[in-house]
């Protein structure tokens, strides 16, 4: 490569070289001449060029109004033996990151291109729009150009990031299928679109945020009140949107799509799925032939075709509730677990889930039996109700009367003998008084229970009768009399 002046080359090197000639767009006079070897890159006329130039101002090169990459070549250009090139006034743009302080990268531009070339080049970097360009604290416009800044040469701006939502997109029809954007809080959702429709080679669908309002394109996170991160759903123009009406709350409770050609069988299930899925949600469920349509009743296999409800349309199906309880069940005095529950199904659903424990189940103080409902108990939907789940211990009685007859009750480990004595007078209809003994001990009926007296899960207590100086001792002779401590 030479310079500016005469230099003597072989016919060979001049077979093998271009020659080069730099023309100032300004001035419109050649500045310079180079001879360049055809598999060189080009940067090196720019590095020449601008070490004759001082270094001072920057510029681009075209040639045939093309701009000249440093990674260019004559041969990937496709130049003669001889070819003038323009140098066109151009401003060099360094970014700086506004966190590290550090230059990210540099760019060199015409003095009238936009600045949307730079941020599509930063996007592209840094992998996602969540930025804006600054220049002197000012805010720089995609539209902007340096010309119209008044920047000459050599400018720095700054990348500030700012604010962007993580969207997660779903697609209805295949649920595997999941992809995630990152998009500024002020970005309508129209580039989103334009990108999934490009990821997914076909344009007929639509998206919706909240599991039932339709987006549209020209919103942005911020008009809709995205929060950081959210799921929005991508439905095919051939799904109807079918809103779940409450008739007793006069609400919509939720919202599906379904496939024309789909059954609602999907519809049920999505329901159930999403009962169990937040407590949030209103005590409800949905069961088969509980929905209705233009008064008729919906079945798992009906489909939004053969009801007549179209495509690309929103339907409305109503249902009445028939409430579940939701029943918070307690231990201890800590909190367990929630069981949803019908109103006619039997409380065994939550003691089979304990069948490994001794425990019962108390509502409101009293015991419930497994075989309750929460309809039998005054149980209402839509409201919680609590249980105490407590530990109880099996108490066998063996009255000395009838010692042949042994009967058991469950009773709460911290619950007194007095209750276990009603229970059991009120079982066998005794009228008399009784005392009860353990391991030869009379038990305080008011004060004793079976964690105070250190019972363990099974025990036997002996059921004797209250004696006075007209209750002769012979009535029981199969007491042990020197082993008890009775009333005289």
């Amino acid at each position: 490569m030479s310079g500016c002046g005469s230099t003597t080359v072989s016919s060979a090197e001049v077979i093998n070289r271009v020659l080069i000639d730099i023309r100032d767009i300004k001035s419109g006079e050649i500045e310079c001449t180079f001879r360049l070897p055809r598999s060189l890159k080009l940067g090196r006329v720019y590095d020449a060029f601008q070490g004759i130039r001082g270094g001072e101002d920057s510029f681009i090169l075209k040639l045939d109004g093309r701009k000249v990459a440093w990674v260019d070549t004559p041969t990937s250009l496709g130049m003669s033996d001889h070819v003038e090139l323009s140098c066109v006034p151009a401003v060099k743009v360094v970014i700086r990151n506004f966190w590290t302080q550090k230059i990210d990268c540099s760019f060199v531009i015409e003095s009238n291109d936009t600045f949307r070339l730079i941020h599509q080049a930063c996007v592209k970097k840094r992998g996602n729009a969540g930025f804006d360009l600054s220049f002197h604290g000012r805010k720089v416009k995609l539209s902007d150009s340096p010309s119209s800044l008044g920047m000459k040469n050599h400018v720095e701006l700054t990348c500030v990031p700012v604010p962007v939502v993580t969207i997660v997109i779903k697609d209805t029809e295949r649920p595997g299928n999941v992809h995630k954007f990152l998009v500024r809080r002020d970005q309508k959702l129209s580039k989103i679109y334009l990108k999934y429709r490009k990821m997914k080679g076909d344009g007929s669908f639509f998206f919706m945020h909240n599991g039932y309002k339709i987006i549209s394109l020209n919103e942005t996170p911020d008009s809709l009140g995205m929060k950081d991160q959210v799921e929005i759903s991508c439905v095919s123009r051939s799904s109807v949107i079918i809103d779940i009406f409450n008739v007793e709350t006069q609400e919509v409770d939720w919202t599906g799509t379904l496939e024309s050609s789909a059954s609602f069988k999907h519809i049920f299930m999505e329901c159930d799925r999403l009962q169990y899925k937040s407590k949030s949600r209103s005590s409800f469920y949905l069961e088969s032939s509980s929905l209705e349509f233009n008064g008729s009743r919906i079945s798992d296999d009906d489909t939004p075709h053969s009801l007549g409800m179209g495509d690309s349309n929103r339907v409305e199906v109503s249902y009445t509730p028939n409430p579940v309880v939701e029943i918070d069940v307690y231990k201890h005095g800590d909190f367990v677990r929630t069981f949803r529950l019908k109103p006619h199904q039997p409380l065994r659903t939550i003691y089979n889930r304990y069948s490994d424990e001794v425990l019962c189940l108390t509502f409101n103080g009293s015991k419930v039996p497994p075989e309750a409902t929460p309809d039998s108990l005054g149980m209402k939907g839509l409201q919680h109700t609590e249980m105490i789940l407590e530990p109880y211990a099996i108490i066998s009685i063996c009255n000395c009367m009838t010692p042949q007859d042994i009967v058991s009750f469950e009773l709460g480990r911290k619950a007194t003998f007095r209750i276990l004595l009603d229970t059991y007078k009120e079982q066998e209809g005794y009228k008399r008084s009784f005392d009860f003994y353990f391991k030869g001990v009379i038990i305080d009926l008011d004060k004793d229970t079976p964690e105070s007296l250190g019972m363990n899960d099974r025990e036997e207590v002996a059921c004797v009768p209250q004696f006075n100086k007209k209750t002769p001792k012979e009535e029981c002779p199969c007491i042990n009399w020197t082993e008890l401590v009775f009333w005289a």
